[in-house]
Parts: structure tokens; sequence; C-alpha cells
């Protein structure tokens, strides 16, 4: 198990009980990680980083995983439990960058 940006594989694998295999998991961790670096910019990255990366993070290998499953297509599941794997990046972009203050929706 390792350290992969904001996570640590192990701790993915207590919270995503169908997650890859660990070799496979690292790789996702760190694209996933990438990505977000890339999405927020170098320069803008928190340090120390705030809780919400490490779900954003989660969110985007998932949403690999899903899609290295999946191909193409943009659901997974069994018939009447299919689920689009979609919102889990546009969640993970508003997690690390919000367009609106995450208040405003409160008012």
């Amino acid at each position: 198990m390792a350290v992969v940006g904001w996570l640590d594989s192990l701790d993915v694998v207590d919270d995503w009980a169908d997650a890859p295999e660990d070799a496979t998991l690292v790789g996702l961790l760190g694209a996933a990680h990438e990505l977000l670096v890339e999405y927020i910019g170098a320069d803008n990255v928190l340090d120390p980083p705030p809780g919400r990366y490490e779900l954003a993070q989660l969110y985007l290998t998932q949403h690999l995983w899903a899609r290295k499953q999946l191909g193409d297509g943009d659901t997974m599941g069994g018939e009447g439990f299919a689920f689009s794997t979609y919102p889990l990046v546009m969640e993970a972009r508003g997690l690390v960058r919000p367009k609106t203050s995450p208040l405003a929706k409160l008012l």
C-alpha cells in the first residue's frame, strides 16, 4: 500500500469495497491526482490540502476505474441498478475549484 497524492491506498480500499488490486489502484490514484493538480493549477494547490481534495481524488479515481471497465459507456451496474459515472468528474472538479461560494446555496 502507498500514499499517492492526497490519499493512502490502504484507506481507499477500506472506503471502496470494489477497489481494483493495489498496483492498478496506485496507478489510478496517481492519474487522478495529476489531473486534479493540473485542473487546480500547481501554484493554486492549498497546503496543507483540505479534506475535499481527498474526496475529489477518490471520486476521480472511481470514475477512471469505471471508464477503464466500461470503455466508452457512461454507466455501470446491473439492470435497474445502473448509475452514471460522469457526475463523479463534475463533483471532483467542484470540490477542488468551486465556481461559487459553497455557502451561497445555504442562503
